[in-house]
């Protein structure tokens, strides 16, 4: 887990905020620790949402299994920079060929095409 730290006072320099705060936005150690607390961010709190698809590009289709681009059960599954997983030969036809994400359209050259290992 990674944590978000803010670092006060240290080494030396004498530009202004490098030494502890101080006066009325002066917080007790107690204070600090519940706000550093709520600054850690964990990985089952984030929410991952899908790509959005360019008006012009290829929608994605209902069913996930499925290759947006030929319309059948992905083979060789492989993602383009924009995380949009295809058949690996469909995707690196259209990328040599367009180069382009096809559902939306960012840039999308070659080798930033990922395959997907499922075990």
């Amino acid at each position: 887990m990674k944590e978000v730290r803010r670092e006060w006072g240290g080494g030396g320099g004498s530009g202004a905020g490098l030494g502890p705060i101080s006066g009325p936005n002066r917080h007790s150690g107690a204070q600090i620790q519940e706000d550093r607390h709520s600054l850690v961010t964990h990985k089952s709190d984030l929410t991952i949402l899908p790509p959005s698809a360019a008006p012009s590009g290829v929608p994605l289709p209902k069913d996930q299994t499925l290759c947006p681009l030929c319309k059948n059960v992905r083979v060789n599954p492989a993602v383009s920079s924009a995380g949009v997983a295809f058949c690996y030969r469909c995707l690196i036809a259209h990328v040599r060929e367009v180069g382009v994400c096809p559902v939306t359209l960012q840039a999308c050259r070659e080798e930033q095409v990922r395959r997907v290992y499922l075990t």
